[in-house]
C-alpha cells in the first residue's frame, strides 16, 4: 500500500514537471511567433472569413442584360403608344379648330374627328417609334419627340391665337382667333415633329453638347415651366 501512494506521488510530481515543462515551452514558442510577426510587420492584418453556402438553399439564377432590355422596350413601348394617342388627341383636336371656325364656331364633330383622327396616327407613330428604338437603342428619341411636339404644339397656339386675336380686332369675329390657334397648332406640331426626327438622328457627339432636348419641361418651387434650348 505505501509502494501504491509512492509511487502515486512520484506520477503527480512527475506530471507536474511534464505539464509545467511542456506549457513553458508552449509560453515560449508563442512568444517566439508573436515575436516574429511583429518584426515582419503582419500584425493586426484583416483576417479572411470563409464564406459557407448553406445547403439546401436555392440558387438566384442571374437577370441577363437581354432580359432586362426586352422588358424595357416593352415599357418603353406602352409609354410612347400612350403618349401617342394623348398628344396625337390633342393635335389633332387643335387642328380640328379650323373645321370649327369655317362652322362659325356652331359645329364641334371638326374637333372630335380631329381628336379621333390624331389619337391613331399618334398611336401608330408611337408603336414605330418604338420598333425603331429596339433596333437602334435610341431610347432618347422619345423624349425628342414627346416635348417637341408638345412645344410646337403650345407655341404654335399662343402665335396662331395672337394673330386671330389681331385679325378679331378688325372684324370682331371669334372665328378667326379659333382659325389662328388651328393653324399655329398645325405649323407648330408639324415642326416639332420634324426638329425632334432630326435630333434623333443626330450622332451622340453633336447630341452631347447641348443639354437635353429642344425642349425642356423644367420644374422649379411652384410650377413647371416649358423652355427651349438655343443650342439645338
Amino acid at each position: 500500500m505505501k509502494k501504491l501512494l509512492i509511487f502515486a506521488v512520484i506520477m503527480a510530481v512527475s506530471a507536474g514537471y511534464v505539464y509545467s515543462a511542456t506549457a513553458t515551452r508552449i509560453d515560449d514558442e508563442v512568444r517566439r511567433k508573436m515575436d516574429e510577426i511583429e518584426k515582419s510587420g503582419k500584425k493586426g492584418t484583416p483576417v479572411e472569413k470563409e464564406i459557407t453556402i448553406k445547403r439546401g438553399a436555392k440558387k438566384e439564377e442571374p437577370v441577363t442584360s437581354g432580359v432586362r432590355e426586352s422588358a424595357y422596350i416593352q415599357t418603353l413601348a406602352a409609354l410612347n403608344i400612350t403618349g401617342g394617342i394623348i398628344e396625337g388627341g390633342m393635335i389633332g383636336a387643335a387642328c380640328g379648330l379650323i373645321g370649327y371656325s369655317q362652322s362659325m364656331n356652331r359645329d364641334v364633330n371638326s374637333l372630335t374627328t380631329g381628336a379621333i383622327i390624331g389619337s391613331s396616327v399618334g398611336a401608330g407613330l408611337g408603336a414605330i417609334l418604338s420598333i425603331i428604338q429596339a433596333n437602334t437603342q435610341r431610347y432618347s428619341a422619345s423624349n425628342d419627340f414627346g416635348y417637341n411636339l408638345l412645344g410646337g404644339l403650345f407655341i404654335g397656339s399662343v402665335f396662331g391665337a395672337a394673330g386671330g386675336a389681331i385679325s378679331y380686332g378688325r372684324t370682331k369675329d371669334l372665328e378667326n382667333v379659333s382659325e389662328g390657334i388651328g393653324y399655329g397648332a398645325a405649323i407648330g406640331s408639324s415642326l416639332g415633329f420634324i426638329l425632334a426626327f432630326v435630333e434623333m438622328m443626330l450622332p451622340e457627339e453633336l447630341r452631347s453638347r447641348a443639354s437635353g432636348h429642344a425642349f425642356n419641361i423644367r420644374g422649379t418651387a411652384d410650377r413647371a415651366v416649358l423652355v427651349y434650348e438655343k443650342r439645338f
